[in-house]
């Protein structure tokens, strides 16, 4: 039967049921979920909602725990030890993916082969948009590496929902200019992928499970033993050694074959040339069975089962990450059914197929792809060839449904901009196949551009098909969704940043000690106060601030359980208590597979000599750029020309910078003659130049520094514990073997402190305990660390007089992070070529605001050919 395109309707032949909706009101998932429910609604009756209670589960899910998701766009995929890599960021929500989200704090990490972590960043998401950066030290160590990204929230859905990218870096510069050798041997790509004649078979029944009597198609993996994919050939055979068919898998190690199981009967599938003899799992006596066939126009679901009751009370649900798209019960006592979906009346990404029985339990579960219609991003050279150092322009539309009305074009775009030695490197996901594949299965589909946007249309149907046939939804499973009322995440969100801790007792670092925690900024005595919990654990945030500031954090206590929550408590409480910073546990990544370091479509000596190309023109570049200083580049080079300055002294200035780090006097304890008899501070002040110690009105010991008096007599000065005013009585009584330095600054110096001019500041710090020495209880000094500050692509200015006789071998030629198309969904990026000749590649890609994610890429020439 042949359905008009602008048909809706709804019609019944036998044991099928044929779809077809006007596909324009279902290009968008809000549309999607509202115009076909709707539609079906009205066409099926009452039956349509008999198990509504489905639909609701995936309602109370999304609004219990949201999950969310972000997509890394790196400038390319190869660098080398002394670069720096350049990332835009994308976080959207997990279900409609739209920009933004809760969270605001992403972490930006590099891991190495062990995974140990290289760098880690803290950037800020100000509208789910933003970027970052990664120095590469000029020693690191060649080989490849992993990129990830991800929320702190993100981690209670398992580490495999983390975007995660292969980087690969070869040698970078040394100080003598040359190329960095290895610290240790470093295996080679082709022995590294070397085939293992020890094949491993893993079988994947559609739907779950295949059932006796009912034809079930089975896909299989075929891999070595560390996981290489493998093309083989092998037999299919029944219990009696009798062959049922021969079956095989592609390069991708991935095949299927169909066939119709006994029950009690046992299967198993041979490999030429081998004696092995893998077993299929056992089908189901009795049961449901799911199919589904994916063709470029429809998808054909096909349920059966050989049950007595057939498929009476069934109910089949479709979803697109939580979004109801079809749900259908099932009332007849058929014992087949067949449902027909157009397919550009689908929403695009992974669609969940679930058929549920009688008693609402899963039975067969299935996944199947829909790719999108409008993904392709208008990315245009002004012309096809430049001239060295000439002006340049690329012309970037991204694709919209309406061009008259469609305010929703307004989008963003990250855009690189590369020679072609630098675009080579690990083959990853674009910003499409990650958020509408790999971010929403097990398992991610490696080489999921060239897989779903290369080829013939129908071939790329088929083999994405048969990859998502050995892929399993992995956000949730279906009775855990009524739980959702204990759900606990382990990681919170994070609207900003937080400094966290625990306070123990000072005689016991295992045992909690609840109480108070007060936070001072140092440089600015900015104030913040907490409250541990009962296990001691206490965060201060959240905070938004774009530098990294040291803060003394100070701990209280009461006696007596009763006052453990006391909010009373002051700093003039117990403080016999040990600080310690917690930070989050490291993320564990999967460990990089050899799939993911190349491309299927490059032999192993292209890809190395690839790698010697970008090798090479990297080590001019960083030559050019130790020799010339217009650009700034990151190398870890010593400046031996600085002046010394005494590393104590030095620490004790940045300690003291908020008063210029230059008082009036500096005592160091240490260096003190008074030290041996010294009982306190009071010892140490006595008989200095312009300090005078006397009495007050009631006889008590008090300091003046000299000339500070005001109308009333002599002003007793404030007092200062690392940075921190405090109480004459506790300076007094402070162990003199716990001061590093005390200060005594006058006048104007001291109003920095926020004492009066006429009073002046008596400043005492201890000894910091990142240097193996003593602290007072319940003090902790640290260094709170902020976002990263945003950093702007280092362009070369060819004008510039020092510039003229500078060779420009940039490896990234131009990069922007956060392009913002008008309402019509286009923007202009100008820019200026280089000295380098040969094919430039540009690579765009995006986010429309409403969630429609967009590639793009051309290329063009500079010089002649």
């Amino acid at each position: 039967m042949v359905l008009p395109a602008n048909a809706s309707l709804l019609e019944r032949r036998g044991t099928g049921i044929f779809i077809a909706i006007y596909p324009k009101l279902l290009q968008n998932p809000f549309y999607m979920s509202k115009y076909l429910f709707l539609a079906l609604l009205f066409l099926l009756g009452p039956g349509l909602l008999a198990q509504a209670s489905f639909s609701k589960l995936l309602d109370n899910y999304y609004r219990s725990y949201f999950p969310e998701k972000i997509f890394v766009h790196t400038d390319k995929s190869v660098y080398a030890g002394g670069e720096t890599i350049l990332a835009a960021v994308y976080l959207v929500d997990g279900r409609y993916h739209l920009p933004d989200s809760v969270s605001k704090t992403i972490y930006l990490e590099l891991h190495d082969a062990q995974e140990e972590t290289v760098s880690r960043k803290q950037i800020y998401a100000f509208d789910g948009h933003t970027s970052g950066s990664i120095s590469l030290p000029a020693n690191i160590l060649p080989g490849y590496y992993q990129l990830t990204a991800y929320t702190s929230y993100q981690r209670n859905s398992g580490v495999n929902t983390l975007f995660r990218k292969a980087i690969k870096i070869v040698g970078g510069l040394k100080e003598s200019g040359g190329i960095v050798a290895p610290a240790e041997d470093i295996v080679p790509l082709n022995e590294a992928l070397a085939v293992n004649d020890n094949i491993s078979l893993r079988f994947f029944a559609e739907g779950g499970d295949c059932v006796a009597g009912i034809p079930c198609r089975v896909a299989f993996v075929a891999e070595t033993a560390n996981g290489e994919p493998l093309a083989i050939e092998a037999s299919l055979l029944d219990g009696e050694g009798k062959i049922e068919d021969s079956v095989f898998t592609e390069t991708t190690g991935i095949g299927t074959f169909t066939y119709t199981p006994v029950a009690g009967k046992s299967y198993r599938v041979v490999p030429d040339g081998t004696p092995k003899a893998f077993e299929l799992p056992e089908a189901l006596a009795s049961g449901i069975h799911l199919g589904v066939e994916v063709a470029t126009d429809t998808v054909r679901l096909h349920l059966a089962t050989n049950t007595e009751t057939g498929l009476e009370d069934a109910t089949l649900l479709l979803h697109l990450r939580g979004v109801n798209i079809f749900t259908q019960a099932i009332p007849e006592e058929s014992t087949e059914l067949n449902i027909m979906l157009p397919v550009p009346a689908l929403p695009a990404g992974v669609i969940v197929a679930t058929v549920f029985d009688g008693a609402g339990q899963p039975v067969a579960e299935r996944l199947f792809f829909v790719p999108p219609a409008r993904s392709e991003l208008f990315v245009q050279p002004s012309a096809e060839r430049y001239d060295f150092r000439a002006p340049a322009k690329i012309q970037l539309a991204a694709p919209y449904r309406d061009a008259a009305a469609d305010s929703l074009a307004e989008s963003r775009i990250s855009l690189s901009i590369l020679p072609r030695a630098s675009t080579g490197g690990p083959k990853g996901d674009d910003i499409r196949t990650w958020l509408l594949l790999n971010s929403d299965i097990d398992r991610p589909v490696q080489h999921a551009p060239e897989l779903l946007f290369a080829g013939d249309e129908a071939e790329r149907a088929r083999r994405t098909d048969e990859f998502l046939l050995t892929r399993a939804w992995r956000r949730f499973r279906w009775p855990d969704l009524g739980l959702l009322d204990d759900f606990k995440p382990d990681y919170l969100l994070e609207p900003g940043l937080y400094l966290r801790g625990r306070m123990t007792k000072l005689e016991n670092e295992n045992v909690a000690r609840p109480g108070k925690l007060f936070l001072t900024r140092m440089e600015n005595g900015f104030t913040a106060q907490t409250m541990s919990d009962e296990e001691g654990y206490f965060a201060f945030g959240p905070i938004i601030v774009f530098d990294t500031f040291p803060v003394m954090i100070q701990g209280r206590f009461k006696f007596g359980k009763k006052n453990r929550n006391n909010p009373d408590i002051d700093l003039e409480d117990n403080s016999n208590v040990n600080l310690k910073r917690v930070e989050l546990d490291p993320v564990i990544l999967p460990p990089l597979t050899a799939m993911d370091m190349r491309s299927p479509a490059i032999k192993e000596e292209e890809s190395e000599e690839e790698e010697n190309d970008y090798a090479e023109i990297s080590r001019k570049a960083l030559t050019v750029a130790r020799t010339y200083d217009s650009l700034i580049i990151d190398l870890d080079v010593v400046d031996i020309t600085a002046a010394r300055i005494d590393q104590e002294e030095e620490v004790r200035q940045e300690r003291s910078k908020l008063y210029g780090g230059q008082p009036d006097t500096r005592i160091v304890v240490a260096d003190n003659p008074r030290i041996r008899t010294a009982v306190n501070i009071l010892d140490l002040l006595r008989g200095l130049p312009g300090v005078q110690l006397t009495k007050n009105v009631d006889n008590e010991d008090i300091i003046v520094i000299r000339g500070n008096s005001g109308i009333n007599g002599p002003v007793e000065p404030l007092y200062f514990l690392d940075g921190v005013e405090t109480r004459f009585e506790r300076l007094v009584n402070m162990p003199v073997r716990i001061i590093e330095f005390i200060d005594v600054v006058k006048g104007p110096r001291a109003v920095g402190l926020g004492a009066p001019p006429t009073g002046g500041a008596i400043v005492a710090y201890t000894y910091q305990d990142e240097r193996g020495r003593l602290k007072e209880a319940g003090l902790l000094e640290t260094e709170f660390q902020g976002y990263q500050k945003v950093r702007e692509f280092a362009t070369f200015d060819a004008s510039l007089p020092e510039n003229r006789n500078r060779p420009d071998l940039r490896t990234t030629l131009y990069w922007v992070a956060d392009l913002r198309t008008n309402k019509r969904g286009r923007v202009d990026v100008d820019f200026v070529t280089s000295d380098q000749r040969g094919l430039f590649t540009v690579i765009a890609q995006g986010l429309r605001k409403d969630g429609t994610p967009f590639f793009g890429s051309c290329e063009f020439r500079v010089g002649e050919e």
